[in-house]
């Protein structure tokens, strides 16, 4: 499977391990801050709640055929990313475990 994570602006230090981490799982990982993405699943690291309102990010979203997971510091506060992002899932808390297991399985009802 190919994951795509993106980190806009700078690559942040969780972006940077958690792609170590799906490249160690078995996944083809790409890192990029780039808004496109020609991959299955797109990873989006976003460190403030000022991303929310970034029309960049936001029409990327709207636009995109891919599934969508948030994660990084604005992981704290699920109920806005979801309420502001029309993503798939927001990742809570460390993803090291989580997200593997996630990629590997899904999200369940």
């Amino acid at each position: 499977m190919k994951i795509t994570i993106i980190s806009p602006e700078i690559y942040t230090y969780g972006s940077m391990v958690i792609g170590g981490v799906l490249r160690d799982a078995g996944f083809d990982v790409k890192l990029t801050r780039r808004l496109n993405a020609d991959t299955d699943t797109i990873l989006l690291s976003l460190y403030s709640t000022l991303h929310l309102l970034d029309d960049r990010i936001r029409d990327f979203v709207s636009q995109s055929d891919k599934t969508i997971y948030v994660g990084g510091p604005v992981s704290a506060y699920p109920e806005i990313v979801l309420g502001e992002l029309d993503v798939d899932a927001v990742i809570i808390g460390e993803g090291e475990e989580s997200t593997v297991e996630l990629l590997n399985s899904g999200i369940s009802e």
